[in-house]
């Protein structure tokens, strides 16, 4: 094995990158540097939140408890099932609680996870930053009666119908 990863590294020889100097202004030309400062250093990742610390906590507490401990709970069972358009969802079965709900429900509102949604389904705005574009999930839960009918804003401002 060991001749083989010469042979690799021999066939592919490693380049030493050494980083610029990252506080002049020749960041303009580099991608990758526009593409963090632009979103990514804008946007804290959702696990640098107290929201997500504290239910990192709660889950290791919770690992405490037995699944078969918290079905015994006739109420608790009764508040984590729902059926909606036939579809019946029975959380019951999963290792949670009241409090593990609200802290989710902080963490969804910490995130903006409602206006995300709108953003992504219903208004069509440019939430796919990696692209600069919108998603068009409103397009993909179209009605057939609507097949080319979604409109697409381009650049310039001006609108094409897509179908």
């Amino acid at each position: 094995n060991d001749n083989n990863d010469n042979n690799n590294n021999n066939q592919y020889p490693q380049q030493q990158h050494q980083p610029q100097n990252t506080n002049s202004n020749n960041n303009n030309n580099n991608p990758v540097s526009n593409f963090f400062s632009q979103y990514i250093m804008h946007n804290p990742l959702v696990s640098s939140t107290p929201e997500w610390k504290k239910l990192q906590k709660h889950a290791v507490e919770l690992q405490q408890t037995h699944l078969r401990d918290l079905l015994q709970d006739d109420d608790r069972c009764q508040q984590f099932f729902c059926t909606n358009n036939g579809l019946y969802v029975d959380y019951a079965r999963q290792r949670i609680t009241t409090d593990t709900m609200a802290l989710l429900m902080d963490l969804a509102a910490r995130q903006d996870l409602k206006g995300k949604m709108t953003a992504m389904m219903v208004t069509g705005d440019k939430i796919n930053f990696t692209e600069d574009r919108a998603v068009l999930h409103t397009a993909l839960r179209a009605d057939r009666s609507q097949i080319g009918s979604v409109i697409i804003q381009d650049d310039n401002g001006s609108g094409s119908g897509s179908g």
